[in-house]
C-alpha cells in the first residue's frame, strides 16, 4: 500500500497544482507515468490504455486505491482524486450512449478515410486504416485504428463540437485539438477538424 499511496499522493498533488489541467487525457496517465518513469519519458507508449477495457479497469482500480490511502492517510484529496477517476470511468462506460461515439463504434473493423482539418495523414495508402476501438474519456474521443503491418494507429479530438453524422461518415466540426498518434495536427481555416468516412463511400 506504502508505494500505491506514494503515486498516488504525488499524482493529487499533481492534479491540485494544475498540472493536468487537460483532463481528458486522463488521470490514470498521471498515475501511470508516476508509477513507471520508463514510460513517463515517452506518454505516447500509454495510448494503448485509453482503450475501453484497459482505461476502464485502471480508472476502476485508481479510484479503489485512492478511496483506501484516503481513509489510510486522513488525507482528503485521495478522495479527490477517486472522485475524478470514478467520473472518468463513467464518461467512458458511456461511449456506446453518446451518438457521436456509437457512430463511430458502427464503424468498427472497417475501412475508413479519415481527414485532419482538411487534409489526410501523410505515409497511408488510401483506404488502409481498419477502426478498432473507439472511447470517450472526459470530453475527449479517443479512436484507435489497425495500418499496414500491424502498426497501430491513435486518433484523440478533445473537445469534439459540431458533428454531423451521416450513413457512411461523421464530420466533427471543430474541436479544442487533434492528436494524431501524440502529435497534433494544424489545418486551415474552414475544414472541418475530422472526417471519418468508410473507404467504400469515399469517391475516387
Amino acid at each position: 500500500m506504502g508505494a500505491r499511496t506514494a503515486v498516488i499522493e504525488s499524482s493529487a498533488e499533481c492534479a491540485a497544482s494544475g498540472f493536468d489541467k487537460d483532463m481528458e487525457n486522463g488521470l490514470f496517465l498521471i498515475v501511470l507515468s508516476r508509477a513507471n518513469p520508463t514510460l513517463s519519458a515517452n506518454l505516447r507508449q500509454t495510448s494503448s490504455l485509453m482503450r475501453p477495457l484497459p482505461a476502464r479497469l485502471l480508472l476502476a482500480s485508481t479510484s479503489i486505491a485512492a478511496i483506501a490511502a484516503g481513509f489510510v492517510t486522513s488525507r482528503f484529496i485521495f478522495f479527490g482524486v477517486a472522485l475524478v477517476a470514478a467520473m472518468l470511468l463513467v464518461t467512458t462506460l458511456l461511449t456506446s450512449r453518446r451518438p457521436l461515439t456509437r457512430a463511430l463504434e458502427g464503424f468498427r473493423n472497417e475501412a475508413v478515410e479519415i481527414q485532419f482539418w482538411g487534409a489526410a495523414p501523410t505515409g497511408l495508402p488510401s483506404g488502409s486504416l481498419v477502426v478498432t476501438s473507439v472511447n470517450a474519456l472526459g470530453a475527449g474521443v479517443h479512436v484507435f485504428f489497425d495500418a499496414p503491418g500491424g502498426v497501430r494507429m491513435h486518433l484523440k479530438v478533445a473537445q469534439p463540437k459540431d458533428p454531423a453524422i451521416a450513413p457512411g461518415s461523421v464530420t466533427i466540426g471543430s474541436a479544442r485539438y487533434v492528436q494524431w498518434n501524440g502529435k497534433t495536427q494544424r489545418g486551415g481555416p474552414g475544414a472541418p477538424a475530422v472526417v471519418i468516412a468508410l473507404a467504400t463511400y469515399v469517391t475516387p
